[in-house]
């Protein structure tokens, strides 16, 4: 038996060279980069076709789920790899991507040599190419070469002459036998899909529907992200980190007819799926850039190999140039001195969700109304969300993602949950496990009250009385549900914005619950008001 294949990154092809930075797509895609971008397509097509039984395309996004067997001599015992819900769900992804960005730059090296002219160049542009990452928080909705064209024009070997290819960000195509052992409509989907049209073998990616969602979706993405900012410990930046990078994945797959990237099991086969995960590792190393914290507990990040005889552990990834070999521009690795300044939040959402702060010279303190969520994470036997309006919910619409429409909706927890959970070892073993979350209603409240105010004496009569706050469970593929141990509890906190010069990095003081919003009602809060 041959050796295993060792994670290392990208290796370093050019003496004393930093590490390359992973690219936003928004920059990946442009002129300027045009032989990375040719070389990643072809790469990962490479990656499509091949049948090897661990450097496939496959082969690599089956480590994630189905079809749960053993990869690179890494025993599984079936269960599956996969670590959600669990302290090491950053760490344990990070050499997933890394994995990515070995292989790409080991096909993407040799097509460069197929190039006649600017040979060099394109050697550079291969030594230098990364796996990279879609920057939800500040561009929601992903450019059209990867949610829309299913062909792109680039310069191919031997003398570089512009032809149309098959796009590899746009889908993948299943090869004969390896849906097998699928379930449900992924079974019958000879391609991964977005916002399927159907259940039926036939059906396409709906482009607009998964555009409008996304769109709609930008502040919410974006706030919640820079939330994440003021979260001091590794488990609750870990947690809310995870949650809405499952958001994400349910909005991409979406509700209608719950896509691959909807379903745990399935999510890998799409390859947004490695843009989504890339940003999460992105988000990760600026939260580490500013905190300089890190998780201390040791796991063997299986099925990725350091050596021949040992795994990758969660405390050793805290580098990733030093390591890996791959930086972010915006996210260098940590150093004496002040931390690097976050990109502050757009305009747009600051006024959404913190009206009032902009532009203040000294710190302003507003209030963050919250639905705090909590409940068994498998208890509906897949992805699910929880949405929520200010008002009466409204008459169920013919397609789900309606939903998110109505003038009324005031936000959604959305579950990214194993819908094949006896098959999953970590599923199996926290079954019963309990989530919580939050959604952030500031922008709904003042849409009730005409920006007026956000101030308690306020909105408490518009909570209790006028608009009062309901909400509705789908299911993944539109369906209501009931969940039973679902909680449903209105809070609010201070949040001390600092003089923006930056970065807004808010301070969170102490929370007050209002139980007696929803107590009494089924799914309500189960803390009766004092």
């Amino acid at each position: 038996m041959s050796g295993k294949l060792l994670i290392t990154g990208a290796p370093k092809d050019f003496p004393q060279e930093e590490p390359f930075p992973r690219l936003e797509i928004n920059d990946f895609i442009k002129d300027e980069n045009i032989k990375q971008f040719a070389l990643y397509v072809q790469a990962l097509n490479v990656m499509f076709a091949d049948t090897d039984a661990v450097r496939s395309f496959y082969e690599i996004s089956g480590i994630h789920g189905r079809p749960y067997k053993d990869w690179n001599q890494s025993p599984s015992g079936g269960r599956g790899y996969c670590v959600h819900n669990s302290v090491h769900f950053i760490t344990w992804h990070r050499p997933y991507v890394a994995l990515l960005d070995q292989l790409l730059h080991d096909h993407a090296s040799k097509i460069a040599l197929q190039y006649a002219n600017d040979t060099d160049e394109w050697k550079k542009a291969a030594g230098s190419l990364r796996q990279p990452y879609w920057d939800w928080k500040n561009n929601s909705v992903p450019p059209n070469k990867v949610i829309q064209d299913k062909k792109v024009t680039i310069p191919v070997p031997p003398l570089g002459e512009m032809q149309p290819i098959d796009n590899p960000f746009f889908q993948y195509n299943f090869k004969t036998g390896e849906r097998e052992g699928f379930q449900g409509s992924f079974a019958g989907w000879p391609k991964s899909l977005r916002h399927p049209t159907s259940q039926g073998e036939n059906a396409e990616s709906d482009v607009n529907s998964l555009r409008r969602l996304l769109q709609a979706s930008q502040d919410e993405f974006a706030y919640e992200a820079n939330r994440l900012f003021s979260m001091t410990t590794w488990e609750e930046f870990s947690s809310n980190l995870e949650n809405l990078h499952g958001k994400i994945h349910v909005r991409v797959g979406g509700l209608r007819g719950g896509g691959h990237m909807s379903q745990v099991p399935y999510a890998a086969f799409d390859p947004i799926f490695y843009l989504h995960h890339a940003q999460v590792d992105h988000v990760a190393s600026q939260w580490y850039g500013q905190h300089r914290v890190w998780i201390n507990q040791t796991r063997d990040l299986n099925p990725f190999w350091k050596v021949q005889t040992a795994y990758w552990q969660s405390p050793e990834v805290n580098q990733t140039g030093s390591i890996l070999n791959y930086n972010y521009k915006d996210a260098p690795e940590p150093s004496p001195g002040p931390p690097v300044p976050l990109q502050r939040l757009n305009e747009r959402t600051i006024q959404a969700y913190l009206p009032g702060s902009s532009g203040q010279t000294s710190p302003t303190t507003i209030t963050e109304w919250s639905v705090r969520i909590h409940c068994k994470q498998f208890e509906l036997g897949g992805s699910f969300s929880v949405l929520l309006f200010l008002g009466e919910v409204p008459a169920a619409p013919t397609v789900a993602e309606e939903w998110y429409y109505f003038p009324n909706f005031a936000g959604a927890f959305d579950v990214f949950a194993n819908s094949e959970a006896d098959e999953c070892g970590n599923c199996r073993d926290r079954e019963n496990v309990e989530i919580e979350g939050h959604v952030y209603i500031n922008p709904a409240i003042l849409k009730c009250t005409g920006n007026h105010s956000l101030e308690p004496a306020t909105v408490l009569p518009l909570l209790r009385e006028r608009a009062k706050l309901n909400w509705v469970v789908l299911k993944v593929g539109g369906d209501v549900a009931e969940l039973p141990s679902l909680e449903v509890v209105v809070q609010t906190t201070p949040m001390t914005l600092p003089v923006l010069s930056g970065g807004m990095i808010p301070s969170v003081g102490k929370p007050t619950y209002y139980y007696d919003i929803t107590y009494g009602r089924r799914g309500g809060s189960r803390q009766p008001p004092p």
